[in-house]
């Protein structure tokens, strides 16, 4: 019993750390592209101007996740049911913008200032991951209490 409560409570902050990272690569830079001049693009931009470029869905999604994992009881009564879908859509939305920058990467065939990942991509790219694997291990989880 005490080996559970111990695993349910690693997962739940493997669960919280790939979230915060989620959230902190959605306002870092995605992608640089550019020869002498390089241009930036963020998830979410805010300075000069607001700007989405994908990453409000990954800011809702997260906020969302995070209020299923600090639920009452009569807010969701199965939130098991809602995180997978949660975290498939930010797995599935981020494997489309990492696909999205390689193959406009492939299309520049070559050329200096050609499209390149960074960090913020990066960090959603490996917070989705081990929400989706979390996901589908709380759900392992609650089957085997019920047994």
């Amino acid at each position: 019993m005490k080996l559970q409560h111990s695993i349910i409570a690693w997962q739940r902050s493997l669960f919280i750390v790939s979230i915060i990272l989620i959230i902190v690569g959605v306002f870092l830079p995605w992608e640089v592209w550019g020869d002498f001049l390089l241009t930036w693009r963020y998830g979410i931009q805010i300075f000069p101007v607001f700007a989405d470029k994908g990453g409000l869905v990954f800011l809702l999604v997260s906020i969302i996740l995070i209020g299923l994992i600090f639920r009452t009881p009569s807010f969701v009564r199965r939130p098991t049911i809602w995180i997978m879908p949660c975290a498939v859509a930010l797995v599935i939305i981020s494997g489309y913008h990492i696909i999205d920058l390689l193959l406009r990467r492939i299309a520049s065939n070559g050329i200096i200032g050609a499209p390149e990942i960074k960090i913020g991509l990066v960090f959603v790219a490996l917070g989705s991951l081990p929400t989706l694997l979390t996901s589908l291990g709380s759900g392992e989880m609650k089957q085997s209490n019920m047994a």
